[in-house]
């Protein structure tokens, strides 16, 4: 289930990535790298998640720092691939810092499950 649920919300950033935004959603200044880095942080869990609770045919399961490193790996390149293929689309452009707040959520996301979890293993 966890699985399909990460599947599903990497479908929706996908899409978001690929259309043309609606005019006026960048408000602000830097929105758009806050949003980069909220939705990247919550793939970077949600992928912990995956690798955490899957045991079966070696996808799943392992030393936390390994968990962290596919979930951060498979998060990051995700996000790079986005930005190439924003680069061949005419209403979109790749970003380099838009590439760095995706790492960033990344890393934020995985540390704060570690974070969760930790504190609830303590209580």
């Amino acid at each position: 289930m966890n699985l399909l649920l990460t599947v599903i919300y990497m479908i929706v950033v996908l899409i978001f990535s690929v259309f043309t935004p609606p005019r006026g959603v960048d408000t602000f200044t830097g929105l758009d790298k806050v949003l980069h880095f909220l939705l990247y942080g919550l793939m970077g869990l949600l992928w912990v998640r995956v690798f955490l609770t899957r045991r079966t045919h070696g996808f799943g399961g392992g030393r936390p720092r390994g968990v962290a490193l596919k979930a951060l790996a498979i998060t990051f390149l995700y996000g790079l691939i986005i930005e190439f293929v924003q680069n061949f689309l005419p209403a979109r452009e790749a970003s380099l810092y838009d590439a760095l707040a995706n790492g960033a959520g990344a890393i934020a996301g995985v540390l704060l499950y570690s974070l969760i979890n930790r504190c609830i293993r303590i209580s």
